[in-house]
This record gives structure tokens, C-alpha cells and sequence, in this order.
């Protein structure tokens, strides 16, 4: 009976070990084999490359969009240029061409680091490729095996560049780029892990291409938690200026502090329907407000599209983040988090503000 059992064991085995050959998990593939077929699941390497431009927005938030454009799709020759705002302003930009990044911003930034550098190259690669291996594929993979991943499966092929390691996730049944990881452990610039999921895919022009995708940041000392990504106004194959993936121009408006009075621009406005308050961003800075001397508490009136406001500036902290509500009255602040400053006008009464709003509408503030 014991030999019996085992037979069966080991028959019951076989079987499961056949099935699983039979889907794929089984397979010994190549590097090139796993590019060959994700190639064919997104519409075949034909179809991707007859893209030769391609441009599209994805949206973080309300009013939080970045614009993401590609040109000369040949092999080698891809560039990219990402505008952050929402159409038409344009807070910073950056061009990605190889291994080369530029980028201007309308606030001071920091040099671009090791682990920022991979990371536009690779979003160089994902766009210019339609989110497929294509234009990873002369990166020298190493394919690492198949990982289980809760009830996925996945080829992962890795490539290490500037000490940092991406790695690329292969859905083992489907074989559409599902996951895409760089992964940064050295300890002098404390450890960074990005990993982007990519959404479900849908039929772009014959391609297939994911619908966004879920960004998560580890290890940066910071508190993070996923953010979603979504694409909208998926463009093939757009003219663009002969020189437009050179220039870095900003379009952010134009703010003007004297001492009592800040004339600045609106970059955006949301009516919050729970709290009946409008919130508006602006291009005014700290400078700004240092400029005309405004501090803690001081009495102002803000003026938006002919309307002129009763309010006050707010400094926010740790230990008061919050400003005062004052239905009918407006507050001027910043917050923690941000470098320039926002308007809130509590009531709902400033709904017809929020709908007149246009991109860069002038704001004025005078201290009373």
C-alpha cells in the first residue's frame, strides 16, 4: 500500500508539472524569446514601430497633470519631454534624449541625482517603446527566472546601470509588461525602490497599452503610499516644431511683490462641494511674500476677477497646519509641503469665482 500511495504521488505530480508546462510556466525561454512574444502580445513589433511620434497626459490629481511627448521613434535616437501642469501652464519641463537629462523648473530644484537620471531614461524607454521590451532589448538583459507574485506568474529580466537595477516584469500567460522596478541599495544615498504596475491594457491605433499605472516610492525616509496614474488624450503620429524637443520654455506667468501689494497669476481652482470652499493655486512665492512685507496674520483683501475679498495671511506649521474658517473671507497660505502658496475662499458662495477661473487669471493682494 505504501509503494501504491507513493506511485500515485508521484503520478499526481507529473500531471501537475505537465500542465504547468503546458501554460508556459514551464518553458525555458530566452531573453529573446520573452521580447519576441511581448512584442507580438502588445501588436507586434511591425505596429510599434510604425508610432513615430507619440503624445499623451497623465493625470495625478485635479489640476496635477503631466504631459508626456515623444519623437524620433528610431532605434537610438528617442526623445522625450515631459511638461508638469495643467494645459496650458507649464511649471517645469524636462528633455530626455539617451542618457542626457535637462530639465527647468519656475521653483529652485536640486541636481538631478543617479537614481533620477535611470528614472527618465527608463521613461524614455516605456514611452518611445508603448510600454513593451522594444527598446530594451539591446540593454543587455539577464532574465533572473519566473517569480510567483500572489496568483501571478512573471519573467523577470533585470539590467543594472549607474549601480542602480531595473527590473521588468513579464505576465508569464499573457506576456504584456506588467511591472516595471528600479531599485537603488546603496547605502550612501540611503536606499530607493520605485515600482510602477501598469493598468489593464486597451487597443490604441492596433497597439495595446496599458491605461496608467500605480506608482509606489520606498526607502526615502519620506511617507508614501501608491499613487495612481491615469493616461488620457493617447495621440499617434502628431507634427511637432522642428525645434520643440529642444526648447525649455516655462509658461507660469508673471508675479510682481512691492512692499503692501503681491500681483501674481492663478494656476489653478477646485470647489470643494463638502467644505464649500474654493481653493485656488497660485505662482506667488515665499520671496514674494517676504518682498512686500506680509506676515502672520495680517489683514488683506485679495482680488480675483473683479471681486475683491476680505482676508487674512496664514504661516503654516507643524503645529498649526490648519487656518482659521472664516466663512465669506479668504486666507492666503502655504503649505507645509509646497513652495508656493495657495488662496482659500471659504463659502459657497465663490462657486461663480471657480467657474470663471481661466488658466493665469490675475490675483492681486494688498495688505491693509
Amino acid at each position: 500500500m505504501k509503494d501504491l500511495r507513493g506511485s500515485r504521488c508521484a503520478c499526481g505530480m507529473l500531471v501537475v508539472l505537465a500542465s504547468l508546462y503546458a501554460c508556459g510556466y514551464g518553458q525555458q525561454l530566452s531573453v529573446g524569446e520573452v521580447i519576441q512574444r511581448n512584442l507580438a502580445a502588445a501588436g507586434g513589433q511591425e505596429s510599434i514601430e510604425s508610432i513615430r511620434t507619440v503624445s499623451l497626459e497623465i493625470e495625478i490629481a485635479p489640476s496635477v497633470t503631466h504631459r508626456f511627448f515623444l519623437s524620433a521613434f528610431t532605434e537610438g535616437n528617442e526623445k522625450l519631454k515631459l511638461l508638469s501642469g495643467e494645459p496650458p501652464i507649464v511649471q517645469s519641463v524636462t528633455v530626455v534624449h539617451g542618457d542626457r537629462v535637462e530639465r527647468k523648473s519656475f521653483l529652485p530644484t536640486p541636481e538631478l541625482t543617479d537614481m533620477q537620471r535611470v528614472e527618465y531614461s527608463c521613461y524614455l524607454k516605456l514611452f518611445s517603446g508603448l510600454f513593451t521590451l522594444h527598446n530594451f532589448r539591446h540593454d543587455s538583459l539577464t532574465l533572473v527566472g519566473v517569480k510567483q507574485f500572489g496568483a501571478e506568474r512573471s519573467y523577470v529580466l533585470t539590467r543594472s546601470r549607474a549601480k542602480i537595477v531595473t527590473s521588468l516584469f513579464v505576465d508569464s500567460e499573457t506576456f504584456r509588461l506588467t511591472r516595471v522596478v528600479l531599485e537603488n541599495t546603496q547605502a550612501e544615498d540611503g536606499g530607493y525602490k520605485l515600482s510602477l504596475d501598469f493598468n489593464p491594457v486597451s487597443p490604441v491605433e492596433g497597439v495595446n497599452m496599458p491605461t496608467g499605472w500605480i506608482q509606489s516610492d520606498a526607502g526615502t525616509g519620506a511617507l508614501t503610499y501608491p499613487v495612481p496614474y491615469s493616461f488620457r488624450n493617447v495621440k499617434f503620429n502628431q507634427q511637432f516644431e522642428g525645434d520643440f524637443f529642444e526648447r525649455l520654455d516655462l509658461n507660469m506667468g508673471t508675479v510682481t511683490a512691492t512692499i503692501g501689494t503681491i500681483r501674481g497669476n492663478l494656476t489653478s481652482s477646485n470647489y470643494m462641494e463638502s467644505r464649500r470652499y474654493v481653493l485656488m493655486n497660485t505662482n506667488i512665492t515665499g520671496g514674494d511674500v517676504q518682498r512686500a512685507g506680509i506676515k502672520n496674520g495680517d489683514a488683506l483683501t485679495v482680488k480675483v476677477g473683479g471681486t475683491e475679498i476680505p482676508g487674512s495671511f496664514f504661516e503654516s506649521s507643524d503645529a498649526s497646519p490648519a487656518p482659521p474658517v472664516v466663512p465669506g473671507q479668504a486666507v492666503l497660505m502655504k503649505p507645509i509641503a509646497t513652495q508656493l502658496h495657495i488662496i482659500i475662499l471659504f463659502g459657497e458662495q465663490f462657486q461663480s469665482l471657480h467657474k470663471s477661473y481661466r488658466p493665469l487669471m490675475e490675483v492681486s493682494i494688498v495688505k491693509r
